[in-house]
């Protein structure tokens, strides 16, 4: 019943996140602001064992990574769209790992837009969120994440964004 690709007692499963996040606005052009935190907790164990019907659990995780994300504005107006934005930044911490990580939009175009895309992921984030000495048996983990923008232009408004986080988890059957 295994509902993910495996190989070898090598499974990889993969999970898109979305989270409703609002920019708050801000008229600091100078600096990168943190314009939303977001907090959510990931019962990783459960997760496992219900997407591969009991065959694996957090004994078997190897690594959870982070391989894509994209914004998705809801709200856009002429004067507060992505165009207001020069740069994005997404940092994530764990309450397992507090050193933060970051999936980042370096220049974001200078014209209306409602989506940011390709945003860079470090490929650093292998075995990040769950593997820090601290704690190495999670059956959950806390994720915080905050959005930090360098502006081009003030933002007005509140920009409701949904971010769209897919992560692929490593599983092996010992």
């Amino acid at each position: 019943m295994l509902c993910c690709k495996a190989t070898n007692n090598i499974a990889y499963i993969t999970d898109d996140i979305y989270l409703n996040i609002t920019l708050a606005p801000t008229a600091d052009t100078s600096n990168n602001v943190t314009l939303a935190s977001y907090s959510t907790e990931y019962r990783v164990d459960s997760f496992l064992k219900s997407r591969t019907g009991n065959e694996y659990s957090i004994a078997s995780l190897s690594a959870l990574n982070l391989k894509s994300a994209d914004l998705t504005l809801l709200n856009a107006t002429p004067t507060n769209n992505f165009g207001n934005l020069s740069r994005f930044n997404l940092g994530c911490i764990t309450n397992i790992n507090t050193q933060e990580v970051f999936a980042s939009k370096y220049s974001v175009p200078d014209s209306f837009a409602t989506t940011i895309n390709d945003i860079y992921v470090p490929r650093e984030t292998v075995n990040y969120y769950l593997r820090s000495g601290k704690n190495s048996d999670p059956t959950s983990v806390q994720f915080t994440y905050s959005a930090r923008c360098k502006l081009r232009r003030p933002l007005t408004d509140s920009l409701k964004c949904i971010f769209h986080l897919n992560y692929e988890i490593t599983l092996y059957k010992k």
